[in-house]
């Protein structure tokens, strides 16, 4: 048998903002091509090559490895803090693999179920760049294109309440079944999940009440106005 692992990057191409940024799903589940694959999979992949007995199953140890692997991508891919990931290193170090595996898979889940809510964060951020531009409102079809924008924002919405529901379900099981706090970005999820929308449309409107300031012109906007206050 042959037993092979896939090692999952995420890259950034955000520009530094003041509220935390979406990343792009489709760059944080393509599978690195084997001439970037990083030293510490290269490692893995030729020890399994070589620990893998006639029986085509990894030895303890080498299961253990493996499944410390697909750990620490989980956490990289939710950018946990480096002082968090030596406190789970440390709390999961010892463990037997069967519960280690249960960790894994509780893990896997939740961040699943948040890499697909930031996905569609981030298109909705960037439908509302455009959406909420207010030179639109000038055009020959405007008040079209603005039944458009509100069904597509509606059905944005409607996407991220229903993908709101996995995440809740599988954060709230890593919660209770192991007592760890899921975090993305150092930032914990629930709390993230609660403001980031809101924190979203606040900035974006600054960004454009900023940009009309630079160009010394007037700034109209569909939104209502948002206190910082109410972010904190």
């Amino acid at each position: 048998a042959v037993v092979s692992t896939q090692s999952t990057g995420v890259q950034s191409t955000s520009t530094i903002r003041k509220y935390p940024r979406s990343k792009s799903a489709e760059s944080s589940s393509t599978m690195a091509p084997k001439s970037v694959m990083s030293k510490e999979s290269r490692t893995v992949i030729q020890t399994i090559s070589q620990e893998v007995g006639s029986t085509g199953m990894p030895s303890p140890a080498l299961e253990i490895k493996m499944l410390q692997e697909r750990l620490n991508n989980i956490w990289k891919k939710l950018e946990m803090p480096d002082d968090d990931r030596i406190d789970m290193t440390i709390k999961y170090c010892k463990i037997d693999p069967k519960s280690l595996k249960n960790v894994v898979d509780l893990w896997e889940h939740a961040c699943n179920a948040i890499s697909s809510r930031e996905k569609l964060i981030l298109e909705l951020e960037t439908f509302e760049k455009d959406a909420s531009d207010p030179q639109r409102l000038f055009g020959q079809n405007s008040k079209t294109s603005r039944i458009l924008e509100e069904k597509k924002r509606s059905a944005l919405h409607r996407r991220i309440k229903k993908c709101e529901k996995q995440v809740r379900n599988h954060v709230t099981r890593v919660h209770d079944k192991l007592g760890d706090t899921v975090t993305y970005q150092g930032r914990v999820y629930f709390d993230k999940m609660a403001r980031d929308i809101t924190e979203m449309l606040y900035w974006l409107q600054q960004e454009r009440r900023q940009a009309a300031l630079e160009h010394g012109g007037m700034v109209m906007v569909d939104l209502p106005p948002v206190s910082p206050l109410d972010l904190v």
